[in-house]
């Protein structure tokens, strides 16, 4: 059920990509990553680009919004561990800022 949760959210929900177009269906190519064994960080510099995954739980009034990175994620798009924590929030579907007391 988590794999397919996620598939669907990262398929039709992800404000980062554009919509797949149909020329662009045979050059697709699967595969699957599974981030398991979750540890609670010290703080939100609490990991090493291309090792750890990412989850983040944060609030937003009385909502709690939520976004995951897979490890290569971080290493394919080149981030540094305190200069993008602005995509982290925007993935969970924030307008807030992020800053080390948020």
């Amino acid at each position: 059920k988590g794999i397919k949760n996620y598939a669907m959210a990262s398929a039709m929900e992800d404000r980062r990509f554009s919509p797949i177009a149909k020329h662009e269906v045979p050059e697709l190519s699967v595969g699957v990553s599974l981030l398991v064994d979750f540890e609670e960080g010290a703080n939100y510099l609490d990991w090493t680009v291309g090792v750890h995954g990412i989850k983040i739980e944060f609030n937003c009034g009385r909502t709690t919004r939520s976004a995951t990175y897979l490890p290569e994620v971080a290493k394919e798009q080149g981030w540094t561990k305190g200069g993008n924590c602005r995509i982290f929030v925007k993935k969970g579907w924030s307008k807030g800022s992020c800053n080390p007391r948020t």
